[in-house]
């Protein structure tokens, strides 16, 4: 259904009708809700040491007012509007077009291969806390836990649980640490950009024409839903250390690179309603995605360079002896390395940015749609 023609009640109920629906009962979603909130938080135990009982009580009582509270009212009103599987994927390229609903699947599916994968090593770290474990042990029981989670029986292809599989067990041969470290900035863009996407599809779908469809009943709710969000999400992304910020960007760039090369092999939406979806015949990809490309390295080329300064400004006083002793060799142990890399970096995508704008508003516009 177009924005134009749209006159209430859901859309894009069913876009994948071959897989198997399951539904949560209420009591499984109570021990979800419990594991998910009461499960702990990793990072809370340094937290109080370093920055003492007081401070990390205010962050744990504002940052779920800030952070997960306006997550989960956008994702309410999202799925009681656009009730579908992988809904970040459709609701992103609902509002933004199919380039950054390829990027935020591409994020979502990274972070879910992350997570399955840090769950799992933090589960056998602690078993080897309490039982002496060789490398070997410990590697057979990490496939354990990845064979106990896979579940063919879902109406979900065996190809792509086999591939799960496969890139769960390469991944957990790295360092938990390391796993977050490259997860959190992808999660921080994730849902800031989801933020942006419920705004967007909030004005392309009027809430008065949802008619009795669940939606949050406030004029100020995408101010607190984009503040809340774009706040911690800013600040967890510059303060949460040189190297996250350093790894979260090549996951985060990986998706740029990912795309063209996915829509050139299987043809994207374009295979499937040429119509609504028309490619440019000289680059192969959806209308406008030069301009969109543009607009992706401006946004993260200006992020990185802005960072690059920060983080000298609130490590650099201690961010090299730190970083050295933590990881003792490797680009991870140069703090000024690091920043060296992350600042050419951010210069190198605003200028690519800026040439790609620029070519693709001349060349590529994005096509407005009805």
């Amino acid at each position: 259904m177009s924005k134009k023609n749209y006159t209430g009640g859901q859309i894009l109920t069913d876009v994948t009708p071959g897989l198997k629906k399951s539904r949560f009962s209420l009591g499984a979603m109570v021990f979800f809700l419990y594991c998910a909130c009461a499960g702990g938080a990793f990072g809370i135990e340094p937290m109080i040491s370093s920055s003492g009982l007081g401070l990390t009580l205010i962050l744990l009582v504002v940052i779920p007012l800030l952070w997960a509270l306006p997550i989960g009212l956008y994702c309410s009103e999202l799925t009681n509007l656009v009730p579908v599987d992988a809904g970040p994927y459709v609701w992103t390229r609902m509002a933004f077009g199919e380039f950054w609903g390829f990027s935020f699947g591409f994020w979502m599916a990274l972070a879910a291969y992350l997570t399955g994968a840090a769950y799992v090593v933090l589960a056998v770290d602690y078993i080897g806390m309490y039982v002496p474990l060789t490398a070997g042990t410990a590697f057979a029981l990490k496939a354990a836990f990845i064979i106990a989670k896979l579940s063919p029986n879902k109406g979900v292809p065996v190809i792509p649980i086999l591939l799960l599989a496969a890139i769960n067990l390469i991944l957990v041969n790295i360092n938990f640490e390391i796993l977050v470290t490259i997860l959190s900035p992808v999660l921080f863009i994730l849902y800031v950009g989801l933020a942006f996407a419920y705004v967007k599809l909030r004005k392309d779908y009027p809430v008065e024409k949802r008619g009795n469809l669940y939606y949050v009943k406030s004029k100020l709710a995408p101010v607190y839903i984009c503040g809340g969000s774009l706040i911690v999400g800013v600040i967890s992304f510059f303060v949460n250390g040189t190297e996250y910020f350093l790894l979260g960007f090549i996951a985060i760039i990986a998706a740029v690179i990912f795309y063209p090369v996915c829509k050139w092999i299987y043809g994207g939406l374009y295979r499937k309603d040429p119509e609504n979806n028309p490619i440019n015949p000289k680059t192969r990809l959806a209308q406008g995605d030069i301009t969109r490309f543009g607009i992706f390295f401006l946004l993260f080329g200006f992020i990185a360079l802005v960072g690059s300064f920060f983080l000298v400004w609130y490590e650099g006083s201690w961010g090299p002896a730190y970083y050295l002793e933590v990881y003792g060799s490797g680009i991870m142990s140069n703090f000024w390395g690091m920043i060296e890399i992350a600042r050419w970096l951010g210069i190198i995508m605003l200028a690519l940015g800026i040439v790609l704008l620029l070519a693709g508003k001349k060349f590529d516009p994005i096509v407005k749609e009805d």
